[in-house]
């Protein structure tokens, strides 16, 4: 017996001290107050015997008077000591500026052995969340919910019938009657069929619903173990699913993943994202079987979110309605108007978000019930870190790795400091005036903040408002004798269940109502200012104009915009437009439209989209291609191709009807050949030819391509996960295997006399990195082809765009056409029937003069985009004097050439095309900030020079023995197309070419 005794002190003693010292811990450290722990159960003892909720018991922490001023408080959890934060600051810190420091909730899950619940993104380490949070975010994206949203009303509208089959006064528990809502709509909007719960409250998906989010002494337990020791769920055989809960997602998720791969249906549901996700894993080659039980773990965790809490959220704000008749019929009123203004049965998606009061009620619901009532982070010391993390000037005290934070929302939301009489029910806190300064203060958290808030926030306050609205439009409630005023939380659950928790989220576009000395227009839930755009109303270059046009913004610097999710700068000032493309370059020096160069390496290489200081070094390299010199010696090409077109137009009729775009196309095509690919083209004669169809696509704006582009330009992190690409895949395949084959042939024939092309350059620029090995040379080779696609796409559509338009107001205004025309003929005449470098570049200035103000009726670049970035050991940067404003990091920058373009206070008359404007008298009145064609800077366009001389030699060749003149298919005041993102003529410009006798 003696020796048990021995054996069991030798073995306890060391666990007794080891926990006697971490539960210690706060006493070492004085400059943090703190609670006692008890060994074996730290703070957590009435958690865990299961006496109240652990949100209650940490804001009871949080409440107490001892540590009323105190922005940290010290705790422990089973084993380890915590710091709940109390500072909004601090909290701001960890859940916003400090991310990378605080990425993960909880320690890492044991996931071989709970491979879908140690998998949910709400549990998992943060590598996996971050790759699950990107993969699923498509399904939440505004143009998905839009389409959601009639599934929803559809929902909605049968809960509407459902109530009017019912007897005048029903009683019932209204926790279970918003369950049956939410789960029809779980049912529909993410799994993708039909789910009557209402009429079949008993079915095998509520079933399984319910033991998502039913917290039993077990499952309570289980969560303990998840949350503060996840090494031991193994051990104690923990797992956060039920086993029938894992058997239905392994069987009937997949069923159903199946079954929409075989029927291609797209339903704009989470099995359409499942199905591509799964497709794309596959091609990847990743391992199924693990890869699926993530996916399966999303999809739990979505089910689980999705159904209890706007249930909960639901029933909540019915209980404070019911408690308080005249919020309820303020409600009331707000709703039928709606209802009465659309002169329907439901309220569109648009209108929804005008419901002012609705928003109200929902916010001050959120702050009363917060679904989560605690946010969990643990502090991350990062590789490299000698210390902890800081939290000067709070507390001297350093965080060392590892150590949890507890943030306790409950008990913020309750704070008189922030609300006054904070247990009482009152939505005027969240009166607009208010709620911009409320959302930004860290004291209200409902649905967390940061990187790491709920995904699924938008979708659940659709689902809540929309059942609010149809639930109310015709009936009301109140309270019985059964209801309990003031309800109590379950004691066994981590989130808020009081017969209901929550988590939904409103989101406007408010930021720039908090910067009055900046104007602005209002933005739209998810469109911003862009609704016409996005859905293709109008083109974008000509909606930015539309605004900068606007009356109320005509003395204004800089107006306020909102992007699809993100609040820009439309820059109107002269001086400021100046400092963004010239004077503060280094503030500004990458664009804002980026692409994901892993998921698109040719795209994401490109000049146009690269970031600093890819594009300088790629600059630097290209730029030796448009000198003088270069250009000089490219030029024999161009005058080869423009013989061409002289021949093609002799050999049609003395008076013809053409398309002017595709005619200027061919002939910019087969000089893109010559001078870049190093071959010859014949698309004039044949504009089937394989290399003429695929620059040709490359400008052609289908649905698709103009979505890419609205991905691109507004949403690049969505790239990867939407499949946006600039370049189709069998232009890729083109673009790789005809560079490829051109740089052989080219270094076979070393020695050779070279061709001055781009070819010649890459070649160049191969041997110059091989000898230096800075590169590797498979990437070497893609960024170069990437180059070589940019110039291909800017080298054919700005060239081909521009002569059609030139050739379009000469044929309006004869009189100018002759005038250059003479110019023409006397500078073939002087080069005895041809023109020189010379003589291109410096005998033609009416060329110059026409070519001048056509750019400035259609400029090649109708928007210039850049993103503002602080360099190094700067501040932030300030637009004062011109209006006292300071710009936020990564903040969008427009500027509008297309509307400098055309205001008249730069240019008289400015719809009117006169060349004169640009004579060498008057070319020096301009400023150089009202005419960006090719933009200003060091990011203007490498090969304006180049474009500028094709399109001359192009208009030299055609007008030297034809003239143009409109015809009945020519439409004079042409429009635009509304899916490209450059200025393009809608429907072609027709004109008719006649030979001169």
């Amino acid at each position: 017996m003696l020796q048990l005794i021995l054996i069991l002190a030798t073995i306890l003693l060391p666990i007794y001290m080891w926990y006697r010292r971490q539960f210690s811990y706060w006493n070492r450290h004085k400059t943090i107050p703190s609670v006692e722990g008890r060994i074996f159960s730290g703070c957590l003892v009435d958690t865990l015997r299961f006496k109240t909720n652990f949100g209650y018991y940490l804001k009871t922490i949080y409440d107490d008077p001892k540590f009323g001023n105190e922005p940290l408080v010290g705790i422990y959890g089973l084993h380890e000591p915590a710091l709940m934060v109390k500072d909004p600051q601090i909290i701001k810190s960890i859940l916003v500026k400090h991310f990378d420091s605080f990425h993960d909730r909880f320690a890492e899950q044991d996931v071989d052995y709970d491979p879908i619940g140690g998998q949910a993104m709400f549990m998992t380490s943060y590598a996996t969340w971050r790759e699950m949070r990107t993969k699923l975010s498509p399904l939440f994206t505004s143009a998905k919910l839009k389409t959601m949203y009639g599934l929803i009303q559809h929902v909605a509208q049968n809960m509407e019938r459902y109530l009017e089959k019912q007897s005048t006064v029903m009683r019932c528990d209204m926790k279970e009657f918003c369950a049956s809502y939410t789960i029809d709509i779980i049912a529909t909007v993410l799994l993708g069929f039909q789910s009557n719960s209402m009429e079949n409250p008993s079915e095998e998906l509520r079933n399984i619903i319910r033991k998502l989010t039913e917290f039993s002494g077990r499952r309570a337990f289980n969560f303990i173990i998840a949350f503060f020791v996840p090494s031991l769920a193994r051990f104690f055989r923990s797992k956060l699913l039920h086993e029938e809960t894992e058997h239905f997602l392994r069987t009937s998720i997949v069923q159903a993943v199946e079954e929409r791969k075989l029927s291609e249906e797209t339903r704009n549901d989470l099995i359409d994202i499942l199905v591509k996700l799964t497709d794309d894993a596959k091609e990847s080659g990743r391992d199924m079987s693990q890869f699926m039980d993530c996916l399966l773990a999303q999809v739990g965790i979505s089910i689980s979110a999705g159904f209890d809490t706007t249930a909960t959220s639901m029933s909540n704000a019915l209980l404070e309605l019911a408690k308080q008749p005249e919020i309820q019929r303020r409600l009331k009123k707000e709703i039928k108007e709606a209802f009465e203004a659309e002169k329907g049965t439901s309220v569109s998606y648009e209108n929804l978000s005008k419901l002012q009061y609705l928003d109200m009620v929902v916010c001050e619901t959120l702050r009363l019930y917060p679904v989560l009532p605690i946010l969990q982070r643990r502090y991350n010391k990062g590789m490299g870190a000698r210390e902890g993390y800081s939290l000067k000037p709070y507390s001297d005290f350093v965080l060392p790795d590892g150590m949890t934070m507890f943030i306790c929302t409950y008990g913020l939301h309750y704070d008189p400091k922030y609300w006054p009489e904070p247990h009482k029910f009152n939505p005027e806190r969240f009166v607009p005036e208010n709620k911009v300064t409320l959302l930004n203060s860290m004291t209200y958290l409902p649905f967390g903040a940061g990187p790491h808030n709920c995904i699924g926030a938008r979708l659940a306050m659709l689902q809540l408002k929309c059942g609010l609205v149809h639930l109310l439009k015709n009936h009301y409630v109140r309270i019985c004798d059964q209801t309990v005023v003031e309800p109590e939380f379950e004691a066994r659950s981590f989130v808020l269940q009081v017969k209901g928790g929550i988590i939904c989220y409103y989101r406007n576009f408010n930021f720039w109502a908090r910067y009055k000395n900046v104007p602005s227009v209002p933005g739209r839930i998810f469109s911003g200012n862009f609704v016409d755009f996005i859905t293709f109303k109008t083109n974008f270059a000509y909606h930015l104009k539309t605004i900068y046009d606007e009356e109320q913004f005509a003395t204004a610097p800089v107006v306020g915009v909102y992007g699809l999710y993100k609040p820009g700068l439309l820059i109107r000032n002269l001086n400021l437009v100046k400092s963004v493309l010239i004077k503060d370059f280094d503030c500004f020096r990458n664009r804002f439209a980026k692409i994901d160069d892993h998921h698109d390496s040719l795209g994401g290489q490109m000049m146009f989209f690269a970031d600093y200081p890819l594009w300088k070094e790629m600059r630097s390299k290209l730029s030796p291609t448009f000198t003088a010199g270069k250009l000089r010696n490219m030029y024999p090409l161009i005058q080869q191709v423009g013989e061409n077109m002289r021949k093609f137009l002799d050999s049609q009729p003395d008076v013809f009807q053409a398309e002017m775009k595709n005619l200027c196309a061919r002939f910019t095509t087969d000089v893109i050949a010559t001078t870049i690919f190093g071959f010859k083209s014949n698309s004039l004669e044949n504009p089937l030819e394989d290399f003429h169809k695929e620059v040709k696509g490359l400008a052609y704006f289908t649905w698709r391509r103009a979505f890419d582009f609205i991905i691109i330009m507004f949403a690049s992190r969505l790239t990867r996960i939407m499949g946006s690409k600039i370049l189709y895949a069998e232009t890729e395949h083109f673009l790789r295997a005809t560079i490829t084959q051109a740089i052989r042939d080219r270094e076979s024939r070393s020695g050779a006399e070279q061709r001055n092309d781009l070819i010649d350059i890459f070649v160049k620029l191969k041997q110059e990195a091989e000898l230096k090995g800075e590169w590797k040379m498979e990437r070497f080779m893609e960024c170069l082809m990437a180059q070589a696609g940019i110039f291909m796409i800017g080298g054919f559509e700005t060239s081909s765009t521009t002569m059609s338009n030139a050739l379009l107001e000469l044929a309006k205004q004869p009189e100018l056409q002759r005038k250059l025309r003479e110019e023409i003929k006397e500078a073939f005449r002087e080069g005895q029937g041809q023109i020189s470098y010379e003589g291109i570049n410096n005998k033609l200035p009416y060329m110059d003069m026409v070519i001048y103000e056509t750019l400035r009726l259609y400029p090649v670049l109708p928007v210039l985009e850049r993103q503002y970035a602080t360099p190094p050991g700067k501040l932030p940067y300030s637009l004062k004097p011109y209006c006292d404003f300071t710009l936020s990091e990564g903040m969008p920058v427009f500027i509008s050439p297309y509307a400098l373009h055309y205001d008249p206070k730069y240019w008289p008359n400015p719809k009117r095309f006169d060349p004169e404007r640009f004579s060498v008298e008057r070319r020096t009145d301009i400023h150089p900030m009202v005419h960006l064609p090719f933009g200003n800077g060091p990011h203007n366009c490498i090969g304006a020079r180049l474009g500028m001389i094709q399109v001359k030699a192009g208009l030299a060749y055609i007008l030297r023995d034809h003239y143009v003149r409109v015809c009945g298919r020519t439409k004079v005041e042409p429009k635009f197309e509304a899916k490209a993102l450059v200025l393009q003529v809608k429907g072609g410009i027709y004109l008719e070419i006649v030979k001169d006798k």
